[in-house]
């Protein structure tokens, strides 16, 4: 028979978070009522009738939105078992996992500084990393809906041992490691480990990791950007797509509204992240570290598409002076990123 020892609750600040999206989630609920009741009758003009459509869309995601958002730490945990650990994150409505202790290699306690807590009031964001003999990849728990935290690491320390910073760096034998990858619990040195704080919270993790981390970002930045272009594409071959688009992309010109703000928010994240890592990537071959070629490949020719279907996008569809401020702002706005995610070192050489 499993017995549970510990189970995790949700900090006091973030249960206000549940009537807040309900009531949100509540409101949309009306506007979409009021737009689907205008969608089916026929007595609306043509002009309000494809209004209601897109505000149908609209409130409808809205909705959906907030209301998986207001569940979403309620619907997370920690239980700690005699047997191993179940854990169910937020914002991963469908996961939830359970990790024999014969699995798990070590843990780790971490104090990440002062962090604000739903805008009212700052903490000490603390976190529990747990670090997989099989994996390189850590999960992370903190204090925000693992609450209290040093209880549930005192639980686990009673199973696992903690995770130190050995000797030797890892990946450089023969140096002497300063720091530790809390993504990977790699204990590493000086040249191997970036280190930033972001709103008085502290990250410290190794290039190899992060490397890895930002191609994924990149990955899912562009695949994203890339179905509006093939939307598009398939509806100017085919003379028609499903019926929501037909209204969008011929009756209100949405086929530039949606590529244009997608434009202007997330492909020059991913080209200020694809920057970074360019540098990134030079750290890593100078300090001789393997790293996954073929999906650094791939985000490149992703990022390639991009950067073509969009800069035909406005030279075809508007103009070449759209073109020429697009290429601007885009390029301003990735050196912002780049900048902010340029990778940090202690070291000169690098």
């Amino acid at each position: 028979m499993t017995e549970i020892l510990f189970k995790s609750k949700i900090i006091s600040d973030i249960k206000y978070n549940l009537p807040i999206f309900i009531f949100c989630s509540l409101l949309t609920l009306i506007f979409f009522i009021h737009f689907f009741i205008q969608l089916i009758s026929s007595l609306v003009e043509d002009i309000y009738y494809h209004l209601a459509q897109i505000g149908v869309t609209i409130f409808l995601t809205l909705f959906l939105f907030f209301f998986w958002l207001g569940f979403q730490f309620y619907g997370s945990y920690l239980i700690i078992q005699d047997d191993g650990i179940k854990i169910k994150k937020p914002y991963r409505f469908f996961r939830h996992k359970f990790i024999p202790w014969n699995s798990i290699k070590g843990v780790l306690f971490t104090d990440r500084g002062i962090t604000w807590l739903t805008g009212m009031r700052s903490i000490n964001f603390n976190t529990i990393e747990i670090f997989f003999k099989n994996n390189k990849k850590s999960v992370e728990l903190s204090n925000i809906w693992v609450n209290p935290i040093r209880e549930a690491y005192k639980w686990l320390e009673k199973y696992i041992d903690p995770l130190y910073i050995s000797e030797n760096c890892e990946f450089h034998p023969h140096i002497e490691a300063s720091s530790q990858c809390l993504k990977c619990g790699r204990s590493v040195c000086s040249d191997c480990i970036e280190e930033k704080s972001i709103g008085g919270t502290n990250y410290c993790e190794c290039s190899l990791c992060l490397f890895d981390k930002m191609n994924g970002r990149i990955r899912t930045v562009s695949i994203i950007s890339l179905i509006f272009p093939i939307i598009m594409l398939i509806d100017y071959i085919s003379g028609f797509f499903i019926p929501p688009l037909i209204y969008l992309t011929r009756q209100l010109n949405v086929s530039i509204a949606i590529p244009f703000l997608v434009a202007l928010i997330i492909l020059p994240y991913g080209y200020g992240l694809y920057f970074a890592n360019l540098k990134r990537l030079s750290i890593l071959r100078k300090l001789k570290i393997e790293f996954n070629k073929q999906s650094f490949i791939l985000v490149s020719c992703l990022t390639i598409a991009t950067s073509v279907s969009y800069s035909l996008f406005f030279l075809i569809l508007i103009n070449i002076f759209s073109l020429l401020g697009f290429l601007i702002y885009t390029g301003i706005y990735a050196l912002i990123i780049c900048k902010f995610e340029y990778p940090k070192k202690n070291s000169n050489e690098l």
